[in-house]
Formats: C-alpha cells, sequence, structure tokens
C-alpha cells in the first residue's frame, strides 16, 4: 500500500490524511477543493473564548444565555409563517458563513443554539452569528 496525502472538504472543514489511519481537522473558509473551481481555501484561527470572553460577549448581547457549552437565544413570532421565514433568512447566513447554528422551532417560537465544533466551545464565530440574527429582528 503507497503512502500518499489525501484531503477531502466535509462541512467547512479540510479533513487532511496522511499516515494510513492518521487525519488532521483543519477549518477552512468556504471555497473549492484543490483543482475544483469556486473559491480558495484559506484556514481560520478558531479559538475557544474563556469564560470571562464568553461573559463579557453575554453582556453586549442580552438576549442570549450560555447552556451546556452553546449561547442561545429564542425569537419569537406573530405566527409560524414569520418564524419560517427569519429561519430561512438564518439558513441563509449560515450558509454563506459556513458556520450552522441547532435550530428548534415550535410554531411562532425558534430557538438558535450555537457553538464551534472545530473548537469545541463558543468562539467569536457564535457571536457574529448572534449579532447577524439579532440584526433580522430589529
Amino acid at each position: 500500500m503507497g503512502f500518499g496525502v489525501h484531503a477531502r472538504k466535509i462541512l467547512g472543514t479540510l479533513m487532511v490524511f496522511g499516515n494510513p489511519g492518521t487525519w488532521k481537522s483543519v477549518p477552512v473558509s468556504w471555497g473549492a477543493m484543490p483543482g475544483e473551481s469556486g473559491g480558495v481555501m484559506t484556514e481560520q484561527a478558531v479559538e475557544k473564548f474563556s469564560e470571562a470572553q464568553i461573559e463579557a460577549g453575554l453582556e453586549s448581547h442580552p438576549a442570549w444565555v450560555e447552556l451546556n457549552g452553546e449561547i442561545q437565544r429564542t425569537f419569537e413570532f406573530e405566527d409560524f409563517l414569520g418564524a419560517m421565514k427569519f429561519v430561512n433568512q438564518v439558513a441563509e447566513y449560515a450558509e454563506r458563513e459556513q458556520h450552522h447554528p441547532d435550530i428548534l422551532i415550535r410554531y411562532n417560537k425558534v430557538t438558535l443554539s450555537v457553538s464551534t465544533h472545530d473548537a469545541n466551545g463558543i468562539t467569536q464565530k457564535d457571536f457574529d452569528l448572534a449579532d447577524a440574527t439579532d440584526n433580522l429582528v430589529e
């Protein structure tokens, strides 16, 4: 069996395979794999926030709370269609940024929960998503 380095982009992460049975996960910006058209991959710095950084972030996002290693907010709308319109806007942002929240829909209520899997915790990317989604309802 020959040795080779193979790469595959999976959900915004570049999986780099080296020696048989070993791999490394590297966060990348949305783009194409080498040899594909559509973009250029660049590594992103994703650092997990300290508790003090999370508290500071939550102070500037009073509608959000920390729960089980994620930040979370519930939005309320007049009806189901308003909630779904919001979810579609969140989906467009999430795809563009390649940072996807967990979304729970209960008729006219939408709960977003987000953390950065590549950092195994809360990062600036999560508070950027909080800003963007807060701006959708203001």
